[in-house]
């Protein structure tokens, strides 16, 4: 088993590192402790003023990269971004998972 990487809606949510660290920690719990990529930790560090979106769009797909499964949080639907990532991820033939199909409330 490789990393995991979580894709899910970011522009537009305020809540975005809430729901990222906590699917985070589900998957640490469920088996993936020490393999889980979470990108909205990791680019949170960058500084906004000089980050495009592009930039964001083209880090990310690095981090994905280095997986071989993605875990599509609730609401990935919504995102450009995450409908990105889930066509490379099967593009390459990645594992995917859905949040909505392995947590009891979607959360």
């Amino acid at each position: 088993m490789g990393k995991i990487y979580i894709a899910g809606k970011v522009t537009g949510t305020a809540d975005y590192l809430e729901r990222f660290a906590r699917a985070e920690e589900w998957l640490n719990e469920h088996g993936y402790r020490g393999m889980v990529i979470n990108p909205a930790k990791i680019s949170d560090g960058l500084p906004p003023e000089s980050t495009t979106y592009k930039d964001y769009i083209r880090i990310g797909i690095l981090m994905l990269d280095t997986c071989d499964t993605i875990f599509m949080l609730k609401g990935w639907e919504e995102s450009l971004g995450a409908s990105l990532e889930l066509q490379y991820a099967v593009t390459l033939g990645y594992e995917v998972l859905y949040e909505e199909e392995l947590t009891n409330d979607g959360s």
